[in-house]
């Protein structure tokens, strides 16, 4: 066969396994332009094949066209004029062109390969047109139009030279009617041609030929895929995102023959695949249909998610999510037990051999990483597990994977191994291997230890919730004093803090001496007699116990030390006893006394106003705010803390608001330093007591007389951080104290759902105050918690079982301290009470100060005052 005989080459999209083929290979082109290799000769390329295919109407155009190619642009272009349209095989009178153009433009590589369409469309016919042989135009404009969809060409190696297109129709008039559901071909002789097969180089010719319709391609066959992952599931509970992929397992899929959605008989096997190192498995080029995909279980594992899963896939479909499996592995487990072999003496003094189980000792699980049962450099310290023994010394590792692994114990000080301290263990998937005594240890020479804690209720016995503590220097000494070893406080086996040991010792007389800080005292030594040696502390004041025997093979674990809960330390208690004056308006009630004891370590405040009848009136409640020696009130009071005392409910409630007597207007504000009034600073309620703030609270009614008093932790209100950066003082006092309070009968008060005050109207007010009074001093012992100095001392611990506030000391922190103070001599500084009256008068009337205003002129929101 020569080169000129050589039929026509072009891609069979109706050849589905060369087109599967072609898939898997990677080199299928499914774009709109299909490029053409040229032949050994490199003088002839296969021609599409249009002139075959051509079909009426067809058109034909003279040897007046031209075609050329432009090597720099890439240009390919053909212009001719249309001659003859016949519209059908049968047509006796074909019509004509009046007039016409047919112009063609693509893009050809140095190849010779179609690179695609010219910017609009690539194929324009024009003109007009008598399409039934009457010399009368039918249709006149723009005819028909397209997109280059193949493009070949001939070279015969003479002056003639053929090329073919395939359009894809765009538009025209002849579209609809001539060319729906079909493609337009072109077939091109280009005489007196200078093309000689290269494109390299520019060329061009005549072109003469026809152009007709031409059968669509087909779209390729739409195949469709299935993907998914295998996956180790770590905790056996189905998928999740802790699991890791599942390499080396084999994944079937079948066609579902009677789409029940079960695997039966009549199912056929459509391809396997293995999921990789990522897990996952793939299944491609599959027609549409209904399938089951089905993963194989491994040896060892158990399914964790459906092995069978049916799915339904449409054409073109690529399924990716959904079809997941998920495996186990059985699980396995072991356990033993370990016993140590106890010299003991019987009250006849003779020694026997007693064989216990040991609680709180480690046992080690490594995986035999080379499977040669010894614990060695292969194992590349691998450790499984870890746990320690229990009390009957049994120990027990599960959910482990199956394979070999090696047990270890840690030989505790002050024993020897008597058997091997490694043993090696196979565990199948499912199996649990009981060991039995695997371990067993001897104790050797003597030891001595025990406990370190803090007595919380200070009766010399360990009780439940007794801190032990850690960090505590703990000497061994011989009996002439000597230290002979050193440790410190720390954890048991069980996390218990406080513990500590003496071993590998010899036999003889001992001290054991716990190392405390000065101020810190012990507990009641030997409390309960020997009974409760056990629970007792043996520490004399010194932090020395008295000198004990040990003999070999003797531990003790009984020698402990517990310490009282508090540090005593002596303080400042500065009071004002009794404070009266005449100077006062007593509308509410006779004020009788103030009395204020503050003290300097603790801040802890007491307050306490007695009050008679007055014209048969007495408070329900008072005001009071109390300085240091500087204005209560005024311009230069700064911001002081208002307490609020309100007798009218079931129990006695206590506010503390922001108090700001700038500007003489007795006003509250939000700290911004202006004279209108706004909401105080929120700084305690009685409401809330979690922190402890309020230590007692009371109203004691005696005939016409009636005690307001409360006693509070007044750190949290001097800590107190106000709104805005201005002079919190605060409510404490020194030699010095000011104070001035308002008295109310009559009184009517709401609170908010966070207990802080948004009414206060009464029927009538009274007032007293006083600046700068001497106040007494005394000092006086005050008992701190000993925790509190934890931090500084390097201890740390655990908190009591049960202690609802988290602090397992509070309630002996500062108990009973201030009460130390009422012994003062009476002939303390009492100060000059009534210094601040002139003439019958109140000094600060001449300010106009109107304590009774702060409510009725200046209230929150139209909430505060009132009247009766």
């Amino acid at each position: 066969m020569s080169r000129f005989e050589q039929r026509p080459h072009r891609f069979d999209f109706f050849n589905t396994a060369a087109l599967r083929k072609a898939k898997r290979a990677g080199c299928c082109n499914r774009g709109r332009s299909l490029r053409h290799e040229s032949l050994e000769d490199r003088r002839m390329l296969a021609l599409v094949g249009i002139q075959a295919l051509l079909d009426q109407p067809l058109v034909s155009y003279n040897s007046d066209g031209q075609v050329g190619y432009d090597s720099v642009s890439d240009e390919f272009s053909l212009n001719a004029t249309p001659l003859i349209f016949l519209e059908s095989a049968t047509d006796a009178t074909p019509g004509v062109f009046f007039t016409g153009d047919l112009d063609i433009n693509i893009e050809v590589d140095a190849a010779g390969s179609l690179i695609g369409g010219s910017a609009g469309d690539d194929f324009i016919l024009t003109g007009d047109l008598d399409t039934n042989g009457d010399f009368v135009p039918d249709l006149s404009g723009v005819l028909l139009t397209g997109e280059v969809s193949e493009f070949g060409w001939q070279d015969l190696g003479t002056s003639t030279d053929n090329y073919d297109f395939r359009f894809t129709v765009t538009g025209g008039l002849l579209a609809p009617g001539f060319f729906a559901g079909r493609d337009i071909g072109v077939s091109v002789v280009s005489e007196n041609s200078s093309f000689t097969g290269a494109f390299s180089t520019d060329f061009g010719g005549d072109a003469k030929g026809i152009l007709g319709g031409v059968p669509e391609i087909p779209p390729p066959p739409q195949f469709a895929s299935l993907s998914g992952v295998k996956y180790y599931d770590l905790t056996g509970d189905g998928i999740t995102d802790d699991d890791t992929p599942l390499a080396g397992v084999t994944i079937n899929l079948y066609a579902d023959t009677n789409g029940d959605g079960m695997l039966d008989g009549g199912d056929v096997l459509v391809d396997s695949d293995e999921t990789g190192v990522d897990g996952a498995y793939e299944f491609e080029d599959l027609d549409p249909g209904d399938y089951l995909v089905e993963e194989v279980v491994p040896e060892g594992y158990v399914a964790t998610s459906p092995v069978v899963q049916a799915l339904a896939l449409a054409a073109g479909e690529d399924v990716t999510t959904g079809y997941d499996f998920s495996n186990t592995v059985l699980l396995a487990g072991l356990t033993g037990v370990k016993t140590a072999e106890v010299t003991v003496c019987d009250c006849d003094g003779v020694q026997t051999i007693e064989t216990e189980t040991v609680s709180d000792l480690v046992i080690n699980l490594y995986a035999d990483a080379n499977g040669n049962g010894l614990l060695d450099g292969a194992e590349g310290d691998a450790t499984v597990a870890t746990t320690t023994t229990g009390a009957d010394g049994s120990y027990v590792f599960d959910d482990l994977l199956p394979g070999d692994y090696i047990v270890e114990e840690v030989v505790p000080e002050g024993y020897v191994a008597l058997t091997a301290t490694s043993i090696a263990v196979t565990l199948a998937p499912g199996a649990f291997v009981d060991q039995g005594v695997d371990f067993k240890n001897k104790l050797v020479k003597a030891s001595v230890g025990n406990y370190f804690f803090v007595d919380a209720n200070s009766n010399g016995l360990q009780d439940t919730g007794d801190l032990g503590v850690n960090g505590v220097t703990v000497n061994l000494l011989d009996d002439s004093g000597q230290v002979v070893a050193t440790t410190v406080t720390a954890n048991d086996g069980a996390g218990n803090a406080g513990f500590y040991l003496f071993f590998d010792l010899s036999a003889g007389d001992y001290i054991v001496e716990f190392e405390v800080p000065d101020l810190v005292q012990f507990t009641t030594k030997d409390a309960g007699g020997n009974s409760n040696d056990t629970l007792d502390s043996d520490a004399n004041s010194n932090g020395r116990t008295d000198v004990f025997s040990l003999a070999e093979n003797q531990h003790r674990r009984d020698i402990d030390a517990g310490v009282k809960p508090e540090v005593c330390v002596e303080t400042k208690v500065y009071k004002v006893k009794d404070y009266f004056t005449k100077c006062q308006k007593a509308k509410a009630g006779l004020i009788k006394g103030v009395t204020l004891e503050y003290a300097e370590a603790s801040e802890e405040l007491f307050v306490e106003v007695q009050m008679k009848s007055y014209r048969g009136r007495l408070a329900d409640g008072f005001t009071i705010v109390i300085n240091n020696g500087g204005a209560a009130y005024g311009a230069d009071a700064g911001e002081l803390a208002m307490f609020y005392f309100d007798a009218t409910r079931d129990e006695p409630v206590l506010n503390v608001l922001a108090y700001n007597g700038e500007g003489d207007a007795s006003s509250y504000k939000d700290s911004d330093g202006r004279s209108r009034s706004y909401d105080p600073d929120r700084v305690a309620t009685s409401y809330d007591n979690t922190n402890g703030w309020l230590k007692e609270i009371d109203v004691e009614n005696n005939g016409s007389y009636r005690t307001f008093s409360f006693r509070v932790d007044a750190s949290v209100i001097n800590d107190h951080l106000p709104l805005r950066n201005i002079d919190w003082q605060g409510s404490e006092i020194d030699r010095y104290a000011s104070f001035a309070v308002d008295t109310y009968d009559g009184l009517s008060t709401r609170y908010d759902n966070e207990g802080f005050l948004t009414k206060w109207s009464y029927c009538t007010h009274g007032w007293m105050d006083a600046c700068n009074i001497r106040t007494q001093k005394c000092t006086v012992e005050e008992c701190v918690a000993i925790d509190e100095f934890f931090d500084e001392w390097g201890w740390e611990t655990s908190d009591y079982a049960g202690d609802s506030d988290g602090d397992p000391l509070d309630d002996i922190f500062w108990e009973g301290s201030i009460d130390a103070c009422h012994e003062c001599e009476d002939d303390c500084d009492k100060g000059d009470h009534d210094k601040d009256c002139k003439d019958g008068k109140h000094k600060h009337h001449k300010k106009k100060w109107s304590p009774w205003k702060q409510w009725g002129h200046h209230g929150w929101g139209g909430g505060w005052g009132g009247k009766c």
